[in-house]
């Protein structure tokens, strides 16, 4: 052979993994994934409570004009802690879409009430602790998107 010739080596390698270990990365990600839907879940059940508790709170500030707040409070309150437990019991795409929609319609719904009600806390109105109060939940539903949209994959992942 000349040194002006080269010859070409192939090398293969193999590397052969132990079932176990296999079987226990797959653990810890279903693991990881399990652990998350339960965080988002509770996290759902935990804002319900709070836009119930929250409208509670708006009605007992004013139990004549603020009959809403204590329906929607309730209502939205209710339906969101319910999206919380279907998440927890596995549910998957349907639970998060309804969680996500219910969600991003109460932040318009807070958005709008919110601008309203310091537009009337400026303008001498007595609307202090409402303002306070809508734009409170609606922090709080922008907190449950941003946590939903976070953990969307550990919700859709099969276990």
């Amino acid at each position: 052979m000349n040194q002006d010739e080269s010859t070409d080596v192939e090398v293969h390698v193999k590397l052969r993994v132990p079932l176990a270990k296999q079987q226990n990365l797959a653990d810890q990600t279903t693991d990881v994934s399990s652990d998350d839907r339960k965080k988002i879940g509770r996290w759902y059940v935990a804002y319900g409570i709070f836009l119930i508790a929250c409208g509670l709170a708006g009605y007992a500030s004013n139990p004549v004009a603020a009959k809403t707040a204590l329906m929607s409070g309730g209502a939205f309150g209710t339906l969101s802690a319910f999206w919380g437990f279907w998440i927890l019991k596995g549910g998957r795409l349907l639970a998060l879409l309804a969680a996500g929609l219910t969600t991003l319609m109460l932040c318009a719904v807070f958005t709008w009430r919110s601008v309203v009600s310091w537009q009337a806390y400026s303008e001498g109105e007595p609307k202090l602790f409402a303002a306070t109060l809508i734009t409170g939940m609606l922090f709080a539903s922008v907190c449950s998107l941003v946590q939903l949209l976070r953990s969307h994959k550990s919700v859709l992942a099969k276990d």
